[in-house]
């Protein structure tokens, strides 16, 4: 019997568009994608429901991911669930059911027809004609197939997407497609897109990168044309060039975009597969954000009391409720309430989070009422005030001020930073609790302090920044 997960399984590895059978619709709901509410420690999978026969109702089935949980970035793993549901709706309007054995049906449906060898001979013998494609040079088509087929092309929507000409082919052995699409309408396809999916400040990177392979294209390929011909060689030349000028990290950067790109149009029935999932992850050298000693902490504590104030009330905000440099930059006077002491943000993986203000920041805090609630608390050079300005710029602008004003002072290499006291006021409370209950119920309150979605993020997350230490063991090394 085949195992209808197994099923999904190994057609996933040939992903194909197929003839459907549309009439079987009712039975079962459209397959969507679950994103865990975009929290990368969550797991993301492939939804749908099926008419149970007995019952004769919407039953939601085993939920589908495969491997798709292993990636680590958020456009690797959309991109291999989109496949999976491309293929499990195949399946689905091929008529394969999560309650039947699939068998006979798959038999069917993958045995070749006796007479076929037949037709193929058919096919290799009829009139050809030489046809020119701008990027691939001489090509042999059936003119008698070639003119039938073009005929039975549907116009595309224009109202919502670019235009897109697709045209579908058939070679003198009977058996590939191909679509048309130029490389121009490609990016002018997925940057209508994206532009309507993702956020601005993703976007902005995205798009970054997209228009860099664009231009690299057009200046090393300007003979191809239709963006079926982009295939995998080429796009790994791209990322060696990359590499090459930057980093592993910036390359895998890339990477992700672009196979973001192709997944865009192998849902929008352009390209078939996208081959650039299969392209590899280079191994990383990051350099991590170390934790400042007691005695480090306390000098630059005591230094910014008179050189920096508003620099180092960005620091305790970090330091004291856990905040990223990022979503310290995106607060507004009206997120902090003074009265219920607590303080509302855009986080990480959240459109908005709440935290309490714990009492030691809170007497940090200045006369919030001399702002009005839509100012940022924290302006480019002052606290208070509007801000025009990105928050990539917002945080770039403090990182810079924390270099100049504090690390050229100390003489602090690249492994410092402002998030460094995000990590040394962490290890800070956690051994402080620690002292007092067991590791799992100090790290339970933590969890609810640092806002970690999960026990597994926290810890490892701890384990990064080396926050538990072992005992001295120089008793179990002595003879």
């Amino acid at each position: 019997m085949l195992n209808f997960q197994q099923l999904i399984e190994d057609e996933y590895k040939s992903a194909y568009e197929s003839a459907y059978d549309l009439t079987l619709k009712q039975q079962y709901s459209e397959p969507k994608i679950y994103l865990g509410n975009n929290d990368l420690s969550k797991r993301w999978y492939v939804y749908f429901s099926y008419r149970n026969p007995e019952t004769g109702k919407l039953t939601r089935q085993t939920p589908i991911y495969g491997d798709a949980n292993t990636y680590k970035t958020k456009e690797e793993r959309l991109a291999v669930l989109t496949i999976y549901r491309r293929v499990l709706l195949k399946l689905l309007k091929q008529g394969y059911s999560p309650y039947e054995n699939n068998t006979e049906l798959h038999t069917k449906l993958n045995t070749q027809p006796k007479n076929n060898t037949v037709t193929q001979k058919q096919n290799t013998t009829t009139t050809t004609k030489i046809v020119k494609s701008a990027d691939s040079g001489l090509k042999p088509v059936n003119t008698d197939v070639l003119e039938e087929n073009t005929k039975q092309i549907p116009q595309n929507n224009q109202e919502t997407q670019p235009k897109v000409n697709q045209t579908v082919t058939k070679t003198t052995s009977g058996t590939a497609t191909e679509d048309q699409t130029t490389i121009e309408e490609a990016f002018k396809l997925d940057a209508n897109i994206k532009q309507n999916s993702l956020r601005s400040t993703s976007y902005r990177s995205y798009s970054s990168h997209i228009n860099r392979f664009k231009v690299w294209l057009q200046k090393d390929y300007k003979d191809l044309k239709y963006i079926h011909k982009v295939d995998k060689a080429i796009v790994n030349k791209f990322l060696n060039k990359v590499l090459e000028d930057s980093s592993a990290r910036n390359r895998n950067n890339y990477k992700a975009s672009i196979s973001s790109f192709y997944s865009t149009l192998v849902d929008n029935d352009i390209l078939k597969t996208n081959e650039i999932i299969s392209i590899k992850k280079l191994k990383t050298n990051s350099v991590r954000n170390k934790t400042y000693t007691e005695e480090q902490q306390k000098e630059i504590f005591a230094y910014l009391e008179n050189q920096d104030p508003t620099l180092l009330l960005f620091i305790k905000f970090v330091s004291y409720n856990f905040l990223r440099p990022i979503e310290v930059c995106r607060l507004k006077v009206g997120d902090i309430n003074l009265k219920d002491r607590i303080i509302s943000f855009r986080a990480k993986n959240k459109s908005l989070k709440t935290k309490i203000i714990p009492s030691i920041l809170i007497d940090e805090l200045p006369d919030l009422t001399q702002f009005k609630d839509d100012e940022f608390l924290f302006n480019y050079n002052k606290l208070g005030g509007y801000w025009e300005a990105t928050d990539d710029t917002k945080r770039g602008t403090y990182s810079s001020r924390f270099k100049t004003v504090v690390k050229d002072k100390f003489k602090l290499g690249k492994e410092y930073g402002l998030y460094s006291f995000r990590h040394t006021f962490i290890t800070k409370l956690y051994r402080a609790l620690k002292e007092s209950t067991s590791p799992h119920e100090a790290k339970s309150q933590l969890m609810q302090i640092t806002g970690h979605t999960s026990m597994a993020a926290l810890e490892a997350y701890l384990r990064d920044i080396d926050v538990e230490l072992p005992e001295d063991y120089s008793n179990l090394l002595k003879d």
